[in-house]
């Protein structure tokens, strides 16, 4: 970013990679069915419009507290400006893990939506008997689609193993 000189490559960066960051938002219409028989769709409506109005305010306060907290050249040079930012502007080291494992957890619920996507669709295509019959299946007690649910974390706990190489193809199309 620093080497065109024009702040434009950042923003485009940053239009770029957003939709990946709402990316979770998109499974909401495959659990839709598993909802509460007393939520009404209005209140699943307005859950949703209050989830991404507070994770864009998050987003912007965070570019903002970066922003505002050293000047932009000292910014560029961090190798994880968003965490680093608060030890090298306030000497704040514990507020820098905090950021790091905050993002940890970002990621898992990123891979959450992805099981919870995955599993829905195949538990789709099983009841339509397009693929394995079995992946239709719904457990007896929990009321889950338990045997769609178990491949996809498998094949997702598997595929960790497969190292950068990868995911970084996967999280490419993605």
């Amino acid at each position: 970013f620093q080497q065109s000189g024009s702040i434009l490559t950042g923003i485009f960066a940053v239009f770029l990679t957003a939709p990946f960051w709402y990316g979770g938002f998109n499974i909401i219409p495959q659990v839709m069915g598993e909802k509460a028989p007393q939520t009404s769709l209005k209140t699943v409506g307005r859950t949703l419009l209050f989830s991404i109005a507070l994770s864009g305010a998050f987003y912007c306060l965070i570019i903002l507290a970066c922003s505002m907290s050293l000047p932009r050249e000292q910014l560029a040079a961090l190798n994880l400006p968003v965490a680093q930012v608060f030890t090298a502007a306030y000497n704040f080291p514990t507020l820098t893990k905090i950021v790091l494992v905050t993002a940890l957890l970002g990621n898992f619920t990123a891979w959450n939506g992805v099981i919870v996507s995955g599993s829905r669709i195949l538990f789709a295509l099983g009841r339509a008997q397009i693929i394995w019959s079995g992946f239709g299946n719904v457990h007896p007690v929990f009321r889950s689609p338990a045997t769609a649910v178990i491949f996809v974390g498998a094949v997702a706990t598997l595929g960790v193993f497969l190292g950068r190489s990868a995911i970084i193809p996967i999280v490419n199309l993605a």
